[in-house]
């Protein structure tokens, strides 16, 4: 799990809060998001303690730079939306990949 999809997640939502609701109806939460992780690093975790300290250096260390690029994220989707587009839900190798036991990919 990348633990810095929840911190980018909580701070979009956060962020967004303060716009009045006409400014924000056609802004993807998705793609603020999608464009705010391509820019930051990855903290993966495998396990809740492991979760748990990713989550703490994430704040402790990028916390100032996700609040920043969240911004520049808000700020691109808002000039270039996407209008159409086909979402996806989840890598299409996650569904064969065994939770318990192997390896998959």
């Amino acid at each position: 799990m990348n633990v810095m999809e929840n911190l980018v997640a909580i701070e979009v939502e956060k962020q967004l809060k303060s716009f009045p609701q006409k400014r924000i109806e056609n802004i993807s939460k998705l793609d603020v998001i999608t464009y705010a992780l391509n820019r930051l690093p990855p903290l993966y975790a495998a396990s809740k303690e492991g979760m748990a300290k990713q989550t703490e250096e994430g704040k402790e260390n990028y916390q100032e730079k996700i609040k920043l690029t969240v911004q520049l994220a808000i700020a691109q989707v808002r000039r270039d939306p996407i209008r159409k587009a086909t979402r996806i839900t989840s890598p299409s190798y996650l569904g064969k990949m065994s939770v318990e036991g192997s390896d998959g990919v």
